[in-house]
């Protein structure tokens, strides 16, 4: 069905997304604003949910992917006049980047396979990356081309991308509508629009980010294409080295605006730099961001090439880049200290502090985790290599300098003493920023001792050791540290300790701090935090098994319980009957609930056919008035209606002393049920039960001295429960007696009191349906012979 309509509701989403847009740019009120991002937000959902569901079955709806496509960029364009609105526009980014990114598995008219379109996607999108970039503050070259080399590149990429550069080129003007009209006025200082034009750079840039990593990782996919564009054929065509000359492009960009702002003049500082649109001081007020887009970059092109050949290439390349960040990001006192030497800007007041992103807690712990997926992604052979194995050895110390700093600082600055480049003072962050890079540096490190093993270097292996012991042993002493009030640390740093403890030495040799590793599990067992005391309990379990020589059991000895009725759990269950078990009850109880509904189904269906039986019943009406003589009584023939339900009442009542119609039924029922219970034990007189109730009457008996009328009804149905040797007619006397009896003690205190009428019902006696019946008079000879 979605295969049939999907092209004209992607239509209808189309222009539901460009009206929400328009609505969201100009709308005032904010109830208003909130239900247009709602609107558009919900829109790109359907839109992406409906291309991963149709995929290439819209290739020939080449019309309305473009226009679907063209409303997408409009938003992504105007991105940065979207977070001006409201912080909440990071959802409408996302989810504009993330339809953008699944629209390759339409394909085309072409028949060009979806994974050459992905793979076309990723080198559009990085190349608008790199022209944003250009434009808007030209930074050197890893390859050392000079500007003017630069660009003639650019220039030949937009012949040969022409509606790619037109698309670049709506962004530069939607980027510039806040400048001057004048062009010469750009270079004049305090700029008013300097600060537009860099927010529109970082909300482009970070817009592209997120495009590619949506891109990258697939976001969105069917899991068929996960397994289809994840063989090697497709791995190669991803533009591995694109993806490292723009992300080492983001992640130098904070050293090259620095390197611009110290080259300034102080009164230059705010008018764009030559050939850009952005000035030096601008450039630095965005550079954290647009480095940490950088690391996201980084990480994205890493990961998505784990374990392929490509990224085992460049790894020298890739190892240099993670390092040199980490580098980058490590206070100057750990750096000095692990490189041996005292670096600028570290001891006195009067040197010049490079690096002023240093003190970013956040940007460090963006550079470790950088470092991480590096290590993992490349394995061991990183460090048995001659020409990585020194830069991995230095990323170890600076992540275990990392880690004893934070955990061992705190400390230090208590006892009066100063960590090398001025203490935890300069660094910009929160305690529990603090506790997250104690953490992520212990994660980095355990997996990283983990995925080296025996291949670390002693000398690094014996640095490790020392700074876990000496975490261990603050947390074992000093316990109620503020950073160890997060749970996250003393999780990670137990972590670390247990694979220090697993990990074999390169030697053959076993860790020493197997001691202080179990004193501080054995302390932490009993942690408020149920997470940590886990961890803890499965360190020293492990500990048990290393430590205790065990075997496997020859025979297992049972006790006899009697009184445990769980046969299952005493015999054992393997996985395999444990899942066919529940496979079997879930099979067991969707038939009883399909039975069960049709069951009601069932009823639902009788009911209804009661109800189309009973509704010509219902239209016979009995009407009763009374009359101005007192003892006189008017008796006319009534038609008894013998298809109405037994249960049913009538909420109209008779004047006292006359019998309703409804006590008129309740007779007839009474006579009914007690003229079938005869056959149901006499099989020889139901054919006679039969053929009596086909000719039974409706008896009116008339009593002028004040007695009540008895009327004795028999449907044609076997009278069953009849008494073994009483005849039918018997059971029916019998049981119209009883029914007069009852009658007579309920009414006859009132039987001289109003006057019984009921409608005539002559036009029914004339057409010879089969409820009319004759009328029997009390005292007429023939009664008991027709009965």
């Amino acid at each position: 069905m979605m295969a049939s309509i999907g092209v004209n509701v992607l239509d209808a989403l189309s222009d539901n997304i460009f009206e929400y847009f328009h609505a969201l740019m100009n709308e005032k009120d904010p109830t208003l604003c909130r239900n247009s991002k709602d609107g558009l937000f919900g829109s790109l959902k359907a839109c992406s949910s409906i291309v991963s569901l149709l995929e290439t079955r819209l290739s020939r709806a080449e019309k309305t992917i473009k226009n679907l496509k063209e409303v997408v960029w409009i938003i992504i364009n105007n991105s940065n006049h979207l977070n001006q609105i409201s912080i909440e526009s990071k959802g409408i980014q996302k989810a504009a980047t993330s339809l953008l990114a699944i629209l390759p598995l339409t394909g085309n008219s072409e028949n060009t396979p979806p994974n050459k379109i992905w793979t076309q996607s990723i080198r559009d999108g990085l190349k608008l990356m790199e022209w944003a970039i250009h434009d808007f503050f030209p930074m050197p070259r890893a390859d050392g081309s000079s500007k003017k080399d630069e660009d003639t590149r650019v220039k030949e990429e937009a012949k040969s991308h022409p509606d790619l550069w037109n698309r670049h080129q709506k962004w530069v003007s939607i980027a510039k509508e806040a400048t001057s009209a004048n062009d010469d006025e750009l270079d004049l200082g305090n700029d008013p629009t300097d600060d537009h034009r860099s927010r529109s750079l970082l909300s482009r840039i970070q817009s592209l980010c997120s495009y590619l990593h949506c891109l990258l990782v697939m976001e969105g996919y069917p899991i068929h294409r996960h397994s289809a564009f994840a063989n090697s054929a497709v791995i190669q065509q991803i533009p591995l080295d694109m993806l490292l000359n723009t992300s080492e492009q983001l992640l130098s960009f904070p050293l090259a605006a620095e390197a611009k702002y110290r080259a300034t003049k102080s009164r230059l500082r705010s008018s764009p730099v030559h050939g850009g649109l952005i000035s030096p001081h601008a450039a630095m007020t965005i550079s954290a961001s647009m480095r940490m887009s950088g690391h996201t970059l980084f990480d994205v092109s890493v990961e998505s090439c784990k374990g392929g050949s490509g990224i085992l290439g460049r790894a020298h390349r890739v190892v240099g880049m993670s390092v040199a960040n980490l580098v980058s990001s490590c206070s100057l006192g750990v750096v000095s200290v692990v490189d041996g030497k005292l670096m600028r800007g570290v001891g006195g007041n009067n040197a010049v502090r490079m690096g002023w992103l240093r003190g970013s807690i956040p940007l460090r712990i963006q550079s470790i985790r950088s470092f991480q997926a590096v290590a993992l992604s490349l394995g061991s052979g990183v460090v048995s290599s001659n020409g990585t194995v020194k830069s991995i050895s230095r990323a170890l110390v600076l992540l275990g300098g990392c880690l004893l700093e934070q955990i061992l600082g705190e400390d230090a600055e208590k006892d009066g003493l100063s960590l090398v480049g001025g203490g935890l003072d300069e660094e910009w962050g929160t305690l529990g920023d603090r506790a997250e890079l104690a953490e992520t540096a212990s994660t980095a490190l355990a997996a990283c001792i983990a995925a080296f093993g025996g291949l670390t270097p002693n000398d690094v292996r014996a640095t490790i050791d020392s700074i876990t012991h000496s975490c261990l042993s603050s947390l074992y002493v000093h316990g109620d540290s503020s950073i160890f009030v997060y749970s996250n640390a003393k999780k990670s740093i137990l972590q670390l300790g247990m694979n220090c403890v697993c990990v074999p030495w390169g030697d053959g040799g076993r860790s020493t701090i197997d001691g202080i590793v179990r004193s501080v599990c054995t302390m932490l067992r009993n942690d408020p935090d149920m997470s940590v005391a886990t961890v803890a309990l499965s360190t020293l379990c492990a500990f048990d098994a290393l430590v205790t020589p065990r075997s496997p059991p020859i025979l297992v000895p049972v006790r006899d319980t009697m009184a445990d009725n769980s046969a299952s759990i005493n015999r054992g269950l393997s996985a395999s009957e444990m899942m066919r078990g529940i496979n079997d009850a879930k099979k067991i109880s969707n038939l009883d609930d399909s039975k069960k509904k049709q069951n009601k189904e069932s009823d639902a269906k009788k009911s209804k056919k009661k109800k189309r039986k009973a509704s010509p019943a219902e239209e016979v009406s009995h009407e009763t008035k009374p009359q101005p003589t007192e003892g006189i009584r008017e008796t006319k023939k009534f038609k008894p209606d013998i298809t109405t339900d037994n249960n049913s009442s009538s909420n109209s009542k008779a004047p006292e002393g006359i019998e309703t119609a409804d006590q008129k039924e309740y007779n007839y029922s009474v006579v009914k049920s007690t003229v079938n219970e005869v056959t149901k034990n006499d099989e020889a007189e139901a054919s006679v039960a039969l053929k009596v109730s086909q000719t039974i009457n409706d008896d009116h008996v008339v009593n002028e001295g004040g007695e009540n009328d008895v009327i004795v009804l028999a449907e044609t149905e076997s009278p069953p429960g009849a008494k073994p040797g009483k005849s039918v007619e018997g059971v029916a006397s019998d049981t119209a007696n009883e029914v007069s009896t009852r009658d007579n003690t309920n009414h006859n205190s009132d039987s001289e009191e109003g006057v019984f009428d009921r409608k005539n019902d002559s036009d029914h006696d004339d057409d010879g349906s089969d409820f009319d019946f004759p009328e029997i008079i009390d005292g007429d000879p023939d009664e008991e012979d027709r009965i």
